[in-house]
């Protein structure tokens, strides 16, 4: 079978696509060098879904342009599929979504579903179905990585008190759902909630993760409501963050359902979660990964409030005696120096800025990397006697490139 599968290269898209290719099916990656979802147009679809049989829709994003991504685009992109004649179609949704949900994350996806099952019946497409996982648990999973970072702080975090109900499967057993509905004969539910076999508490699921760490066990330590809410309000802005208002309020309001439709109409059946987490088992690269996780944004914070100050600092603060001295030992005087001052100040704060900015990482630490040698060469030709300096302003730059590099490695 010949599937256009849609986000191939996310979480879900991409084990989805392992399991189609492992059973001797032919996936072809609708990614981001083809065209926007948001913005691909019937014609777009026509030449995309030419000798396709199925096709898998995976797209899904935290933030940005939501109802582009999970109901324009889609919406379109069904449109195409009764069309072109299309046999079978998933759409791979959210439990709980609706057209009039709490959250815009279910909104959008309600509004999709609500599209698709709309055409199933005008065009009678027995092989269309909406799949509504639970929150998924998997290695590169945005959820596992918020809670195996809660899991993996010295006393582990409590959210909301502990008691929000999940009822998490596994990612390898949504890819298994997924196949075994495109191989499953006609018709087949318009529908399926794909749950885990029992719900749990969030506090379980985050001990789950640090077992699964192999990690000892330890007090919770409880996240105050106005601290979440806060965390999740940055999460919105910064691309990396999987905490968002959205995922924050999908936590609250739980997140579980009856695992046995799914059994009883296509024979499908999610393990337990600690004996799904089993099969892969934790590296030290999942350690690491779940430890430095919280600190990434604390880093990029920090450097973007050194480089701002670096630059804020010699000019509103310093003594201008100690800016001439130091301008006069590099052979700089009067105007020159005035703007040479002016020039690093201001470049300083660029930098610091867009530290600020996830997808300028690169460059502000390839500028903050040089620009930090290129003042201690500067430096040590000015004031060769701050080498001697009891507070080591010279020495600590090490720890400032050390710093850069460790947050460069850290980029997606």
């Amino acid at each position: 079978m010949r599937i256009l599968l849609l986000g191939a290269r996310g979480f879900l898209g991409g084990r989805i696509a392992a399991r189609l290719r492992e059973a001797g099916h032919t996936v072809l990656d609708f990614g981001r060098r083809d065209a926007d979802l948001s913005r691909a147009q019937p014609s777009t679809w026509a030449e995309h879904l030419s000798g396709v049989d199925a096709v898998v829709n995976a797209a899904g994003i935290l933030r940005g342009d939501l109802d582009g991504i999970h109901h324009r685009g889609p919406a379109t992109l069904f449109d195409a599929c009764a069309v072109a004649g299309i046999a079978r179609l998933v759409q791979i949704s959210a439990l709980g979504a609706a057209p009039d949900a709490p959250t815009a994350f279910l909104r959008t996806k309600g509004r999709a579903d609500a599209h698709l099952l709309r055409l199933r019946r005008e065009a009678g497409r027995a092989g269309w179905c909406v799949l509504r996982p639970a929150l998924v648990v998997g290695r590169g999973g945005a959820s596992t990585g918020l809670f195996a970072a809660l899991a993996a702080l010295p006393w582990p975090a409590r959210l909301g008190g502990g008691p929000w109900q999940v009822q998490p499967l596994h990612v390898e057993d949504l890819a298994a759902a997924v196949l075994s509905l495109l191989e499953h004969p006609l018709p087949v539910p318009d529908g399926l909630d794909l749950v885990g076999p029992e719900a749990m508490s969030t506090d379980a699921l985050t001990l789950a993760l640090r077992d699964w760490l192999r990690l000892p066990a330890r007090r919770f330590v409880a996240v105050p409501g106005a601290v979440l809410r806060l965390a999740a309000s940055m999460g919105a802005i910064l691309p990396a963050s999987p905490l968002t208002p959205d995922t924050l309020a999908m936590l609250r309001n739980g997140s579980t359902g009856d695992p046995r439709p799914a059994m009883e109409r296509i024979g499908w059946q999610a393990r337990p979660l600690a004996q799904a987490l089993a099969m892969e088992p934790a590296t030290p690269a999942d350690r690491w990964h779940a430890r430095l996780l919280p600190l990434r944004p604390a880093l990029r914070g920090a450097l973007a409030v050194v480089w701002i100050g670096s630059g804020v600092v010699p000019l509103l603060f310093t003594p201008p005696a100690f800016n001439a001295a130091l301008l006069a030992g590099l052979g700089l005087h009067g105007m020159s120096g005035q703007a040479v001052l002016l020039a690093g100040a201001l470049l300083d704060i660029a930098v610091g800025l867009a530290f600020l900015r996830p997808r300028h990482t690169g460059l502000a630490g390839a500028l903050a990397i040089a620009m930090t040698l290129a003042f201690t060469l500067l430096a040590s030709i000015a004031a060769p006697e701050m080498w001697a300096h009891p507070f080591a302003p010279l020495l600590k730059n090490l720890a400032m490139i050390m710093a850069t590099l460790a947050l460069l490695a850290m980029r997606d």
